[in-house]
């Protein structure tokens, strides 16, 4: 039994320094995770039971922690909320005075601690925002995304990090004011109207090791709305505008991708309405925090129009 447990430690200690590995494992801890947390919150709540009956155990720490497990949002949990303060509301109306004392100081210490944790929560907010990295980007419609997701969890590892595909604007950066940054957005998209975009170029960047389709439409409008946004730092990638599709390590393996993409790629017509921000948040994990419109100040969800259905209303 030793001496597979040491096996199975021994695999996961050299995989976790090997980054393809490492994100392999990052992705089944991912999945199992909801499932485990449950779990082991009950075990510390059954823990921390135990260790208010025993004088061993340090009780009230589990269950804090078995409950934080859980989620305040289970249906035991706000049942459990619910009725302490009720119970503590009682205590506070009874004519004598010792539990009524009791009562009332259980209130105020309730309402002094959601009041502290709920500062914590803030300054953890501002902190975040204030250090996590953000990117913003063009993403193509709903409809075409699952047909690009099909060369990218082949060829792309950003494709389990949250990025749907998409051509970047601003790279990943930390700007020094993050509001001020939004804004500047706003006000440079206000003046800018949609355009199309078609890819149907399927190319090798070698330096960055990437396969990656270039447009043969709309990359004066790309390069022209990349000048009026707010700059982090340039982008470095060449060729730019591009769509990645796929990051490797090797020319031979780039070179058989691209055979086999440019022989079953369609070109595509996009209408570029709204671009799209992104923030890194735990895990290195990805996720949208905000849209922008083109041509407009608000931010409303995208309807994208096809090209082709313009042209035959026309």
């Amino acid at each position: 039994m030793r001496l597979l447990i040491g096996i199975v430690l021994l695999n996961l200690v050299w995989c976790s320094y090997r980054p393809q590995e490492r994100q392999i494992l990052w992705g089944w801890f991912l999945r199992i995770w909801p499932r485990l947390r449950p779990i082991l919150g009950w075990l510390f709540i059954f823990i921390g039971i135990l260790g208010v009956i025993l004088p061993i155990l340090q009780g009230l720490i589990f269950l804090v922690l078995g409950s934080a497990l859980i989620g305040p949002r289970h249906r035991l949990i706000r049942l459990t909320r619910v009725l302490y303060k009720r119970f503590l509301r009682w205590l506070a109306t009874r004519r004598n005075r010792v539990i009524a004392w009791i009562g009332q100081f259980g209130i105020r210490s309730l309402r002094t601690l959601n009041q502290q944790i709920q500062r914590l929560k803030d300054y953890r907010a501002r902190y975040y925002r204030k250090h996590r990295l953000i990117r913003l980007a063009i993403v193509p419609p709903a409809a075409v995304i699952s047909e690009l997701n099909h060369y990218r969890l082949r060829y792309d590892p950003s494709y389990r990090h949250g990025l749907p595909p998409h051509i970047v604007l601003v790279p990943s950066s930390l700007p020094l004011d993050r509001d001020q940054f939004e804004a500047q957005i706003v006000t440079a998209l206000q003046q800018y109207p949609a355009f199309a975009l078609t890819l149907d170029q399927v190319q090798i960047a070698p330096i960055q090791h990437r396969l990656v389709v270039t447009p043969s439409q709309g990359q004066a409008a790309l390069e022209q709305l990349q000048a009026m946004l707010p700059t982090t730092r340039p982008i470095e990638r060449r060729p730019w505008p591009a769509l990645t599709l796929g990051k490797l390590l090797q020319y031979s393996s780039l070179a058989s991708a691209q055979a086999w993409v440019a022989e079953t790629w369609q070109p595509q017509t996009w209408q570029v309405t709204e671009v799209v921000l992104f923030e890194e948040r735990f895990g290195h994990m990805w996720h949208e925090v905000r849209r922008f419109r083109l041509a407009q100040a608000t931010m409303k969800q995208t309807e994208y129009v096809k090209i082709d259905d313009i042209n035959d209303s026309r």
